[in-house]
């Protein structure tokens, strides 16, 4: 009897606790539909950004002139490393055109009196040129270039200039003689040149300011903070050879079309990525520029040490719709006659394709 009592009262519990729960659930399952509701609905709401397709951008064309491969390796320090993730384009919206008019003005300002030869040159179209006993000026018209030189070595008194002075000569030589105004362009850099006796080009040596015969000052276009620089990797748009006392011994002005950042950004090379990929450094300058790349035996350079990363952007032709960010890569390179390491520049595209 006692039994059957304690089962009903079991069956009893069990039967009100089932009551409970089908209570529970028929009173959860509208409270669930109207969640579901509000999530399909603000998820319908939102606003998604379409995915933003990059065109491709090919490698610049970098002329690789050293003959046989050249062993690279970098000394700096990944905490001097220091640039951006991504970065824009360059694009040069109009031909960098000079016309007749302007030819004739800027001869004017370099009191040329006589009237200029004029020849077409194969790569840069037109020229007019005028040579007289004091200096040359050369002008392009087709690829806006204009090149300034003395015709000798004037006798100078060394004036002890110092920097400063001598790029504000440089600067107001550019703006008054090339007719470019001072907002156009910017200093970005000096390098002190003198006589060399070994062979080469330009026969000219890097020095210190003291032993100078030179001051190349160094301007590029006010577009950006990187520099823009010509496949040499050492001479930007413009620049302008002093001579001690403060003479313009030669200038070299490249005009270019308006310039303007891309909207499009594209992902840069990081650290790992450049020291992974050294092997595929171009050489663009060795021993300062005074040793023709071609001529370099082949295996002359033992091996490349790279001291110092910066950015730029690549000029590859003056009429270049898009110019492209580069790594400017500078070191020492050991050669296989024992000399002491030479100064070497090499280009690395920086864009991460």
């Amino acid at each position: 009897m006692v039994q059957r009592l304690v089962i009903q009262q079991f069956h009893k519990c069990k039967i009100s606790r089932m009551k409970k729960i089908k209570r529970v659930i028929l009173i959860s399952i509208p409270i669930l539909a109207i969640i579901a509701a509000i999530l399909i609905s603000s998820r319908k709401n939102e606003v998604r950004e379409p995915a933003v397709i990059k065109p491709f951008i090919p490698e610049p064309n970098i002329p690789n002139d050293l003959k046989g491969p050249v062993q690279i390796k970098s000394s700096v320090n990944p905490t001097e490393f220091n640039f951006p993730q991504e970065a824009p384009l360059l694009q040069q919206k109009n031909k960098p055109l000079l016309s007749e008019e302007e030819a004739i003005n800027i001869s004017k300002k370099f009191n040329f009196k006589s009237k200029p030869f004029i020849g077409e040159d194969a790569l840069r179209g037109t020229a007019y040129i005028w040579s007289e006993t004091t200096g040359s000026l050369n002008i392009y018209l087709k690829r806006g270039t204009v090149e300034y030189s003395l015709n000798g070595m004037p006798k100078i008194i060394n004036k002890q200039l110092d920097d400063e002075t001598k790029i504000q000569i440089a600067k107001d030589f550019v703006s008054n003689k090339l007719l470019t105004p001072t907002d156009n362009f910017e200093f970005v850099s000096l390098t002190y040149l003198k006589g060399s006796n070994k062979n080469s080009l330009e026969g000219l040596d890097v020095t210190n300011q003291k032993e100078a015969t030179f001051t190349q000052i160094n301007f590029s276009p006010k577009v950006s903070q990187y520099s823009i620089l010509n496949f040499s990797g050492q001479e930007t748009p413009i620049y302008v050879w002093l001579m001690s006392d403060g003479t313009v011994y030669k200038a070299h002005i490249q005009r270019l079309g308006e310039i303007a950042q891309t909207e499009t950004k594209y992902p840069l090379k990081n650290y790992s990525d450049i020291i992974s990929s050294l092997d595929k450094a171009i050489v663009v300058s060795f021993n300062n520029g005074n040793a023709y790349l071609p001529f370099v035996p082949t295996g002359f350079i033992k091996n490349i040490d790279v001291s110092e990363i910066n950015l730029a952007y690549l000029l590859e032709k003056p009429d270049s719709e898009l110019l492209q960010p580069v790594f400017l890569l500078k070191g020492k390179a050991v050669t296989t006659d024992n000399e002491k390491s030479t100064d070497v520049l090499l280009y690395l595209p920086a864009i991460k394709n």
